[in-house]
């Protein structure tokens, strides 16, 4: 008769970015194991205060090893000091939640906004499609990780 081995519970080994807008939207990366590859397998929630004061983060993408969800916008009841430190949680579909050793999971909200100066659109001639070129300051996060809507539209 074979072995069989199972295993419960997850690691949380990395997450970016570590702080995202109060007006929503980050794209958040959540490495680790032993995660579900159905977005309704791994609901994440950033959370102050055990789950009183949650935010949801709305799963994109997910595999064994990785979670891509965007932040939900922090409603103002539940603004904190500035200083507040929140953390992604991780549930998962087999047990609890995913153990994350601090300070690996640790988030914090910003107001700032970002300026746009400039917004120009380029024709891209490998793809034969048309993007939009954004020039400006205080942005967050990596490009491929930034969405950008006109009119609510991608």
């Amino acid at each position: 008769m074979a072995a069989h081995t199972l295993t419960i519970g997850s690691t949380i080994s990395s997450m970016s970015p570590s702080s995202g807008s109060v007006y929503g939207g980050s794209l958040l990366t959540i490495k680790g194991n032993n995660f579900g590859t159905t977005a309704t397998d791994n609901p994440v929630s950033i959370v102050y205060n055990g789950a009183l004061d949650a935010v949801p983060c709305h799963v994109q993408s997910t595999t064994e090893t990785e979670i891509k969800c965007r932040v939900a916008t922090l409603s103002e009841a539940n603004k904190r000091p500035a200083n507040a430190v929140w953390q992604a949680v991780v549930f998962l579909k087999t047990s609890e939640e995913a153990t994350c050793v601090a300070p690996l999971c640790k988030f914090t909200w910003t107001e700032a906004l970002p300026t746009v100066t400039a917004l120009a659109p380029e024709f891209d001639t490998p793809s034969q499609t048309w993007r939009a070129r954004v020039t400006g300051t205080g942005f967050t996060g990596a490009a491929a990780d930034t969405t950008l809507l006109i009119n609510g539209r991608e």
